[in-house]
């Protein structure tokens, strides 16, 4: 089988968002290109939305081959990169890396990769501060793909029904202007075409020579079917959901996911997204910053369409004794008896915990620090990080609520 070089194999997408009053550049944050090692290989264009004032976009196309690119903004200096450290960032996975040349300048060096592996992304967020409380953030999204791969697969699809896996943005779950994703915020994906257009209505024609197209993670139990065929000799049935939207419950360094279109048990074409999401102070909570239920709570489901053996529900954030708190619970959403259900909800609580903070201790002798579990009820673990404390709540049955676990979450202003 004859392979061959593949070329446009390397993405960096820019949108920039911006909270900036600047009436001379009416808010946009300005990018140029200043220099470029290979042109014949990495081929980058800016250019500026219209129809945002905010919006930018740098698209750098490359291919395997090292190179590097250096990117100036021209009207605000970069205070900071908020996937890594303050002035450097570096994807060891991917092969590239982002520095600061000075403050207005980021240089791009990616290494030669020709390792095959599938097409990855990434997501980076650039704050540019403008002297004034505003700041602009612009968000890098990085696909790469590694190397001499067979074009087979390639050749055999068309443009017109290839599609790309991407991001359409996220709703914290404090309800504030968080700008990167937290684990139980609610994210939003959709697939585009080639062109990077968006069809939120009807069948597209990229689906075509698909019979179903799956979404999936790496070390995620479930998937979800974004597009599906069926039909027989008298009938065609199709669905497709342009757009959907998920909760993570926990925060990591970028989880790989994957839209895969199938025929005839196949897959025959396929995009990828890496995925963040960034604790706060735990998982979605900002103590300083979330909002907070003044009266009538609300309580929010939290699911995952790539794991659905647990859901949960989260009362919003509350306030009593000059302390911010909420409560997590886990949802009967598989309808399991009550003796079954119990010890499943305490598992749940348990497996979340573990996943974001470690196993806990015995509570025994460590509630005094508490100031918001309800009299009455007995902790049996705990867990503590630097700004929140968390115990596992046993309620025993009575009148008005069934026998019981959830999760107390509360701010420790120690």
């Amino acid at each position: 089988m004859k392979k061959y070089p593949v070329i446009a194999l390397f993405t960096l997408i820019a949108l920039a968002f911006s909270g900036c009053n600047d009436e001379e550049e009416n808010g946009n944050v300005v990018w140029e290109l200043v220099s470029n090692s290979d042109a014949d290989m990495i081929v980058v264009s800016i250019d500026t939305d219209d129809s945002f004032s905010s919006s930018a976009n740098i698209r750098v196309h490359a291919g395997y081959k090292s190179g590097d690119i250096e990117l100036r903004c021209v009207n605000h200096p970069i205070s900071r990169l908020l996937a890594g450290a303050n002035d450097s960032y570096t994807n060891p996975d991917m092969g590239f890396a982002i520095s600061m040349v000075d403050n207005n300048t980021l240089r791009v060096h990616f290494d030669e990769n020709a390792s095959g592996k599938p097409e990855e992304t990434d997501l980076i967020t650039v704050t540019n501060a403008d002297g004034k409380p505003a700041v602009c953030n612009t968000l890098l999204w990085v696909t790469r793909s590694f190397g001499e791969l067979s074009t087979d697969k390639l050749e055999g699809i068309p443009d017109k029904y290839r599609f790309r896996l991407a991001k359409a943005g996220f709703m914290p779950f404090m309800n504030d202007d968080f700008q990167v994703p937290a684990p139980f915020d609610n994210l939003s994906f959709r697939l585009l075409d080639y062109l990077d257009r968006y069809s939120p209505l009807g069948i597209p024609e990229f689906v075509e020579p698909y019979d179903s197209i799956v979404w999936s993670a790496k070390g995620m139990p479930d998937t979800y079917r974004i597009y599906e065929r069926n039909s027989d000799e008298n009938s065609l049935e199709e669905k497709f959901t342009s757009r959907w939207s998920t909760h993570f419950f926990t925060s990591g360094s970028g989880l790989m996911s994957y839209a895969k279109g199938y025929s005839e048990g196949k897959v025959i074409y396929s995009d990828s997204l890496r995925i963040y999401t960034y604790e706060r102070d735990f998982l979605c909570f900002d103590w300083a910053r979330g909002s907070v239920a003044l009266i009538n709570p609300y309580t929010t489901g939290i699911y995952c369409l790539l794991d659905k053996r647990r859901e949960y529900n989260v009362v919003d954030v509350q306030e009593i004794n000059d302390t911010r708190y909420c409560e997590i619970h886990v949802w009967n959403h598989k309808y399991l008896s009550d003796d079954n259900f119990l010890s499943f909800s305490k598992e749940a609580l348990i497996k979340l915990m573990k996943e974001n903070i470690g196993d806990g201790m015995s509570a025994q002798g460590k509630t005094d620090v508490f100031k918001c579990i309800p009299e009455g009820i007995e902790a049996e673990l705990v867990w503590e990080n630097k700004t929140t404390r968390i115990a596992l709540l046993h309620e025993l049955p009575s009148e008005t609520a069934p026998e019981g676990y959830y999760l107390l979450v509360e701010a420790n202003y120690r």
